[in-house]
């Protein structure tokens, strides 16, 4: 019978069970050893995809900035208002809230918690894509405020800034306080920014 790491999604499978693994415990907080046990390969197999754990890493915040941009790129063309978009996102995110006792919290945010522990090159792609979903987010908002569907106090990245910061923040609170709901800090976005 040929070992499980001879399929060519293993991969993909090793991707997968990572970003879960990030999701739920943080990318320091897991080894190569947890990973081969979820996916069933040999440890060294691992290496073989991804030699270092910096290479998987790398590799989870490329596949992760990829997922975001097409989230994006649908949210954009699903929702051709910006109050639209945001209330879409903002379900997204209620929805990750409310599964599995909020075990798990957004990857890019659990990254963001670790990155002084996180190596360089991981750190790097990191900045990349947070800096891109923040231009992208601060692109929206100023886009609704130029239209008349937004009101909001300064410019649209500070803005940025203040709603993607809440969010993750609410996300890991709500993992360890369960009373401060992300539903409540969602709705209070809605309110400062014009969508209620």
């Amino acid at each position: 019978m040929p070992e499980a790491d001879a399929h060519p999604d293993t991969r993909e499978r090793l991707l997968t069970e990572a970003i879960d693994l990030i999701e739920r415990q943080g990318f320091c907080a897991f080894s190569y050893a947890d990973l081969a046990e979820r996916v069933g390969i040999r440890k060294p197999s691992i290496h073989h995809h991804f030699p270092t754990k910096s290479d998987l890493g790398v590799a989870v915040v490329r596949a992760t900035r990829t997922w975001v941009e097409g989230l994006w790129r649908d949210l954009e063309r699903e929702h051709p208002r910006v109050p639209d978009r945001l209330r879409r996102l903002f379900a997204m995110k209620r929805g990750m809230a409310s599964g599995e006792g909020c075990a798990r919290i957004c990857r890019v945010g659990a990254l963001q918690a670790e990155f002084n522990a996180l190596p360089g090159p991981v750190q790097a792609e990191l900045t990349t894509l947070s800096g891109a979903s923040i231009d992208r987010l601060a692109a929206w908002l100023d886009e609704g405020r130029r239209a008349g569907d937004l009101v909001f106090p300064g410019p649209p990245r500070a803005m940025a800034q203040v709603v993607a910061a809440a969010i993750q923040a609410g996300l890991q609170r709500q993992r360890c306080n369960p009373g401060e709901t992300l539903e409540a800090l969602l709705d209070q976005l809605e309110r400062l920014l014009g969508l209620a």
